[in-house]
């Protein structure tokens, strides 16, 4: 399900290479207890600079996996054709893509 959140980024976690690329990892207080983690690809939208405090909106694809692990995921744009519309992380008014 396509979502947008918004919220203060209150974790950074490192950066890890996975099948489809770097991904950077970060969490957004969406609500008081309500933490979401964020997952943006890097090797497509590029490196951007996530810190603890800043201002964030996220439109990306929700998901849940069997493991329960969810959170946001396809932050980047994609071209034609692509399964899920095109997200992108704001941080402080700025956006990535």
């Amino acid at each position: 399900m396509e979502v947008v959140a918004c919220g203060r980024v209150v974790e950074v976690r490192r950066a890890r290479r996975t099948r489809s690329g770097v991904h950077e990892y970060f969490f957004v207080q969406a609500a008081p207890g309500d933490r979401i983690e964020v997952f943006s690809n890097a090797s497509v939208m590029g490196e951007f600079p996530v810190r603890v405090g800043q201002r964030a909106r996220v439109k990306g694809r929700y998901f849940h996996d069997r493991d329960g692990r969810e959170g946001i995921d396809w932050t980047h744009h994609d071209g034609p054709g692509s399964r899920w519309p095109a997200g992108y992380v704001t941080l402080n008014g700025v956006t990535y893509r």
